[in-house]
């Protein structure tokens, strides 16, 4: 995607979604805890990945809203005994077919560190986050 299209396409995906603050509303969190409970009463385990973003999402976000976001995602993990894998900064933005999409490239690096971190959870019954 020529560069001009490509910085027109980040600033329509981002400028308006994250210019509020990060809200995990009662709603999404019970959402979150009814799935986690299905999951662990069917003898599964919730495994949470946080996508990436793209780099140029974070000049659009709120100050601080990736932080609460990571915050609120992990304090979840720790009262319900989810893990959390942290993708957000995983690609880097030449890595981006467009704002939002990885290119194959980019969706290897998601793999490869989502396949990581579950490789250590076989090891150990304890979530990390």
């Amino acid at each position: 995607m020529p560069d001009r299209l490509l910085e027109r396409a980040i600033k329509r995906r981002y400028d308006t979604d994250l210019k509020s603050s990060f809200r995990f509303t009662e709603k999404k969190r019970g959402l979150l805890t009814e799935m986690t409970n299905r999951a662990k009463n069917d003898g599964r385990e919730i495994v949470l990945v946080l996508s990436p973003a793209h780099p140029a999402a974070y000049i659009y976000a709120k100050e601080g809203y990736y932080a609460k976001a990571r915050e609120a995602l992990s304090e979840f993990g720790q009262e319900n005994n989810v893990t959390i894998i942290d993708a957000l900064d995983i690609v880097p933005g030449e890595l981006y077919s467009d704002g939002v999409h990885p290119m194959d490239e980019g969706a290897k690096l998601v793999s490869n560190h989502v396949a990581s971190k579950l490789a250590g959870l076989l090891q150990t019954s304890e979530p990390r986050n």
